[in-house]
């Protein structure tokens, strides 16, 4: 086998596994998700929370025993809102040693019986893509959620 070969074969593995390493999702147990799960688990229809870090962003899975309302998918949304701050955000991202800001916050409302996907909402550190510009009309912290499904 020629050099040149072996190193394009390394070159290709080793970019690939780092590539892999950095979709690595984690659980990330934190005060914020403790007092967050509790919250969330007084609605009678919720079965489960779960919250995930994959880069750059976190999910958070709230899974319900049957189909909800608006009513009910809204009083989950404002919660979700009011923990979703900067502070707690950055505490996940020190969490997961993660040095910049978590891009981006998910929720998705999944009911357990069929595992089917509700509603799925997103928000936002940065209004746009560019996530080095820190200009202040740029930057959203989490204020505007939208619905993505």
């Amino acid at each position: 086998m020629s050099h040149k070969l072996m190193a394009a074969i390394i070159i290709v593995v080793s970019l690939s596994l780092s590539l892999t390493a950095c979709e690595v999702k984690k659980n990330v147990p934190t005060s914020f998700f403790k007092e967050y799960k509790s919250d969330i688990m007084q609605h009678s229809n919720v079965k489960n929370v779960k919250l995930s870090f994959k880069r750059p962003a976190v999910m958070i899975e709230v899974y319900v025993t049957k189909v909800i309302d608006e009513t009910e998918i809204n009083k989950i949304l404002e919660l979700t809102k009011s923990y979703v701050t900067v502070e707690n955000m950055n505490n996940i991202a020190k969490r997961v040693k993660w040095d910049r800001e978590i891009s981006r916050v998910y929720l998705r409302i999944i009911n357990n019986a069929d595992k089917s996907l509700l509603i799925y909402y997103g928000t936002n550190y940065f209004k746009t893509n560019d996530a080095s510009d820190y200009t202040p009309d740029n930057i959203d912290e989490y204020k505007t959620w939208k619905n993505l499904k």
